[in-house]
């Protein structure tokens, strides 16, 4: 883990209301303990992902209560693929094949839900070539069982060189270990950026968000560097700062109530390498309505966050 400096500090200090410590206890709290794993893939080798993952993982058990184990975008397929055919051999049908049946296996054995990134295939007889391909997202719950499966709603230009567009965002209720329900949204992380819409900008994601009136949001995802020199705290301040500001329709500020509700931000983001991609790491846990950073991790190095998260409801 490391540690970041005051420029985000000051960020989540111009978020906070004034009231921030009056913060509301009435209820009772949701309390969510969510396991963000960073990680570098292994282009196109399943298995090897899987093994190491497995070896990283074999410490944790049942008893230790996690409430969602977040993986990233494509974590066990690699990111890269030229056009379907590039991509067909690695990709499953929601709920089918090697990297669900490895989730699977590990929700029950952890007795938590599992959100991982994947390629999904789909039959389809209107389809040109019989098949549509999608950067998808598995939702598993503690029984192993499929809960949700998600397609990427706004996708990069790599994503377009073999997969198609999610029909829309989706929420999803789920229920902590203490047996509290909370809404949740799960997205990919160029979901958070504006679509034009009449000539403007509009923040989709956080607006849908914002409707469904969420407790959590789990973002996956293979975010691309634009600053591959800067790695210190304040280049990981700058790149939480950036998805921050794409979601500030649900972050309040000292005079202004965009969202009255408190909730939690988990985000798993991929580091390392691939072909001319180089991933920006940074993945972190944050509190917000008051904003707390909870954790953050390098931009270059494999890392795990056990975020420990109370939340008004």
């Amino acid at each position: 883990m490391q540690k970041v400096g005051p420029e985000l500090n000051k960020l989540i200090l111009a978020m906070n209301k004034l009231e921030e410590t009056k913060e509301k206890t009435e209820g009772t709290p949701l309390d969510l303990k969510v396991l963000i794993c960073q990680l570098n893939a292994k282009q196109k080798d399943i298995v090897f992902n899987q093994t190491r993952v497995a070896k990283s993982l074999e410490s944790y058990k049942a008893s230790d209560n996690i409430d969602v184990i977040l993986f990233p975008e494509m974590m066990f397929t690699g990111y890269s693929f030229t056009d379907s055919a590039d991509v067909e051999s690695y990709a499953e049908e929601a709920g089918k094949g090697p990297t669900f049946e490895y989730l699977s296996k590990l929700a029950k054995n952890l007795k938590t839900y599992v959100i991982c990134g994947y390629p999904e295939v789909f039959p389809d007889e209107k389809a040109i070539n019989k098949k549509r391909y999608y950067n998808s997202l598995y939702v598993i719950d503690r029984s192993g069982n499929l809960k949700l499966n998600y397609r990427k709603r706004q996708l990069l230009e790599a994503d377009k060189q073999w997969a198609e567009e999610g029909e829309s965002f989706k929420s999803v209720e789920l229920e902590s270990s203490k047996g509290i329900k909370y809404k949740a949204v799960v997205a990919m992380g160029n979901d958070i950026n504006p679509t034009k819409v009449g000539g403007t900008e509009k923040y989709e994601l956080a607006e849908f968000c914002k409707q469904e009136g969420i407790d959590a949001l789990f973002v996956a995802s293979a975010w691309v560097d634009t600053d591959i020199a800067s790695v210190d705290s304040k280049a990981i301040e700058t790149v939480i700062n950036s998805w921050l500001l794409r979601l500030q329709t649900l972050c309040n500020l000292p005079t202004v109530v965009r969202y009255d509700k408190q909730w939690g931000l988990f985000w798993a983001n991929r580091v390392g390498k691939e072909g001319d991609l180089i991933f920006t790491g940074s993945s972190h846990a944050l509190k917000l309505n008051p904003a707390q950073l909870i954790f953050a991790l390098d931009k270059r190095k494999e890392g795990f966050i056990m975020a420990e998260v109370s939340l008004a409801k």
